[in-house]
């Protein structure tokens, strides 16, 4: 089991039915957990430790809009809200079971979404307060109870837990709430529209490094409410390195970056086979400081070749990138595209022969029915197994193009942590 980076963006609230014709005034709690191994360890077949839970930052009313929201608005979640990278490591046990050695870890968010009445933004604080730290407590409550039997909290178990934390969050607000807010407040107190819980397993984001995960949940009280986002989760150590042919021996796992003679784990001049996933690209150099004879490599290989074959001293990795495919399915002949334009006499796998397309997590590539980059077009931003009957064995020319550099940080920097 691998250490992954993890991505998360809560991406939009749709206002199905704001429930009131003057329109309604959302705002929005967020909170990201992870139990994992930077934390917790497994101990005589039971797991101990503490969650990590952290809370965003940006206040209560009027975190979302300024203005009131109405039936059939979208409202994009701000990224200093919604927006959220971490590290997940496995959990390591304190001897070997049977074979096993670690178990995976689980990365979550938990969202509460409230609606703006009369409450001051003071004592609506408070309850936001409570929201991260009754988090905390059930979460490390509920570690103990998860032992090699009984590995995933049940269904019912989640839904106690959330009604804990909602009660949590509920004492918090009436305990500041006073006499005088009561009285010129009246009744109306802002109140919860929904909390949802959303978790992701070690083990299925490993399994799909570079998917995209969507999450949302719809909420009926006080009109109708869905919230979603999506979590991507990403292998920061995509390349393999081999000492020997067919994947065998001494092994390195190398994330984007430079890599000189002093940084080669299997050794210099050791390297025989390697494994690429789609979308990066291996440059291999016979010589410390990146030069002498090279091999640039796209795909898995389990024989390098005689040229660089126990020859290689530094290497370059980069990706991932776009990559387009002559058959459906991600088959046939492949080329991978950085960023840029690639007209009909630049496209290695032929004119008119694109059928499926790769494209990670920050990119975008449009297809153009026409060399020159005009005609009949498809923006592609996920990876796309059948580009449709409309532009199947029809593209003459690519606009490729990052949206964004790396999942992003916004300037209100959202939390980081290992």
């Amino acid at each position: 089991m691998n250490v992954i980076d993890i991505y998360a963006r809560i991406e939009r609230l749709e206002c199905i039915d704001a429930g009131e014709s003057r329109g309604a005034e959302p705002y929005l709690w967020t909170v990201f957990f992870k139990i994992d191994g930077s934390t917790c360890r497994v101990v005589g077949g039971v797991l101990n430790g503490t969650a990590t839970v952290v809370a965003t930052t940006g206040g209560s009313h009027g975190n979302l809009s300024s203005e009131s929201v109405h039936s059939g608005d979208l409202v994009a979640i701000p990224s200093h809200l919604g927006e959220f990278r971490t590290r997940l490591h496995p959990i390591a046990f304190d001897s070997p079971i049977g074979s096993m050695t670690e178990k995976g870890g689980v990365f979550g968010i938990a969202a509460v979404l409230m609606e703006q009445d009369q409450t001051s933004e003071d004592d609506v604080n408070a309850g936001r307060r409570a929201l991260t730290a009754a988090l905390q407590k059930e979460l490390d409550a509920m570690i103990p109870t998860l032992t090699l039997g009984h590995e995933e909290p049940t269904p019912e178990e989640i839904d106690d837990m959330k009604d804990r934390v909602s009660a949590a969050v509920h004492d918090a607000i009436s305990a500041e709430v006073s006499v005088l807010d009561w009285i010129f407040g009246g009744t109306d107190m802002d109140n919860e529209i929904g909390t949802g819980f959303f978790r992701f397993s070690h083990a299925s984001m490993e399994g799909s490094a570079g998917t995209s995960f969507p999450f949302e949940q719809t909420w009926d009280d006080d009109g109708t409410w869905r919230l979603s986002g999506r979590v991507i989760a990403h292998d920061p150590a995509a390349v393999t390195i081999y000492a020997d042919r067919n994947y065998g021996g001494a092994s390195q796992r190398l994330s984007a970056g430079r890599y000189d003679v002093n940084q080669l784990a299997i050794g210099n001049d050791r390297l025989s086979s390697i494994r690429i996933p789609p979308g990066w690209s291996v440059i291999l150099f016979a010589e410390a400081g990146f030069w002498g004879d090279a091999l640039v490599v796209g795909r898995d290989l389990a024989f390098i070749g005689q040229t660089l074959d126990n020859r290689t001293s530094s290497i370059l990795v980069e990706g991932p990138f776009v990559t387009i495919y002559s058959d459906r399915g991600f088959q046939g002949n492949s080329q991978l595209l950085r960023a840029g334009k690639y007209d009909v006499n630049q496209l290695a796998i032929g004119n008119d022969r694109l059928s499926s397309i790769r494209v990670p997590y920050g990119w975008a590539a449009t297809i153009f029915s026409e060399a020159g980059f005009w005609g009949d077009s498809l923006t592609v931003t996920a990876n796309t197994g059948y580009v449709g009957s409309g532009m199947d064995n029809r593209t003459s020319s690519i606009v490729v193009a990052r949206t964004m550099a790396e999942p992003p940080v916004s300037e209100h920097h959202p939390p980081v942590f290992q």
